[in-house]
């Protein structure tokens, strides 16, 4: 092959990825801004709950969701960058929520 060839099952390339360890710390300031974006952005369509939201909002929502993946992990296809902005998120969502 060229030198590039894929190998099946490399755990680390799984796990943690092809990109440098200090990537996560990247991973999780852009997730806590988009977070926070994403937040702002529904406050001010005045929508609070899932109850409140028309079928198109959903839609909306989703897609807003599917948009700002790529802008919390990058070029980051690890599961370990998947998890971690995860969590970032849940945590993120517990702490708005005690306030």
């Amino acid at each position: 092959m060229n030198g590039t060839e894929a190998h099946s099952f490399d755990l680390y390339r799984i796990f943690i990825g092809d990109q440098p360890a200090i990537f996560f710390v990247e991973i999780l300031f852009r997730t806590i801004v988009m977070y926070l974006y994403v937040l702002l952005v529904l406050r001010l369509m005045g929508k609070r709950e899932i109850g409140q939201m028309a079928p198109f909002d959903l839609v909306v929502l989703l897609l807003i969701a599917n948009a700002v993946q790529n802008a919390m992990v990058g070029p980051d296809t690890s599961l370990v960058g998947g998890v971690l902005a995860a969590v970032v998120l849940l945590g993120l969502d517990r702490l708005i929520e005690s306030l």
